[in-house]
């Protein structure tokens, strides 16, 4: 990197310090992980999500193992065939989807556009998730 990239990334760096510890971690977050999470939740199942996501069920393992290292929660128990939860799985779920239907509203609503569905439709859609 160039020292002319270093300084212009050293103010943004030093914003970040002063900053709580969250945002720290949160930047260094793989925005995936939060997608194979997603997938095991509501699939309840590692084999499930794998299938969904087209990747291997040790890829999944691997993805929830490092979500472990970023949370304080083992957040999935095994049960059976599948897997069950913890509370926290399930308090981190809801602020995920929250998350992931703000960020995919203008897709639906682009998918609708061109689709010519009426947007009444696209809204209940939106709203069904």
């Amino acid at each position: 990197m160039s020292d002319n990239n270093q300084a212009e990334r050293q103010p943004a760096d030093q914003h970040l310090q002063d900053k709580p510890q969250i945002f720290r971690t949160l930047r260094n977050i793989d925005l995936n992980l939060l997608t194979i999470f997603e997938a095991v939740y509501v699939h309840k199942g590692i084999v499930n999500a794998a299938k969904i996501l087209n990747l291997t069920p040790s890829a999944i393992s691997q993805s929830i193992q490092k979500l472990r290292t970023i949370f304080p929660d083992p957040l999935f128990i095994r049960k059976g065939q599948g897997v069950t939860p913890t509370t926290y799985a399930t308090h981190l779920h809801e602020y995920i989807s929250q998350g992931w239907n703000l960020f995919l509203a203008p897709w639906i609503l682009l998918a609708a556009m061109i689709s010519n569905v009426p947007l009444q439709l696209a809204r209940r859609l939106r709203s069904a998730r």
